[in-house]
């Protein structure tokens, strides 16, 4: 299930210790230092439900919508739709963004290849990359 940008915000709001020189953040959503990130993470989300860049950044999948970034990839194409999806947030912001949301689902697929290895330390952690 994808999010609105709104949603996301509310999710992050007030619910996390942060600091920037030593000083505690209140809202990351309003923290000049944080924002800018903050809301291209909420655009991407919002590209998502519009209809005009949904079909690019979200597949449906057991009658649900989802982010084609957080696909398993299994064949090339998938790996192209990421990539399409990337380029039309990068063109949407009009600028050069470092991170726009998938940067740790690398390590996700990673650790669903590995499966075998959580299963050694501990069946529910197989679990739990599966789900």
């Amino acid at each position: 299930m994808i999010r609105t940008g709104s949603e996301y915000k509310d999710s992050i709001r007030g619910t996390r210790e942060v600091y920037v020189n030593g000083e505690r953040v209140k809202d990351v959503t309003a923290h000049p230092m944080f924002k800018p990130l903050v809301d291209i993470r909420a655009r991407i989300y919002d590209m998502q439900h519009d209809p005009a860049t949904r079909h690019i950044m979200a597949y449906k999948e057991d009658g649900e919508w989802n982010g084609v970034n957080n696909k398993l990839p299994h064949t090339q194409a998938d790996w192209w739709d990421k990539r399409r999806a990337t380029d039309t947030v990068l063109e949407d912001v009009g600028g050069i963004v470092t991170r726009v949301g998938d940067e740790t689902v690398g390590e996700m697929w990673s650790l669903f290849d590995g499966q075998y290895v959580l299963n050694e330390v501990d069946p529910q952690f197989s679990e739990n990359i599966r789900n």
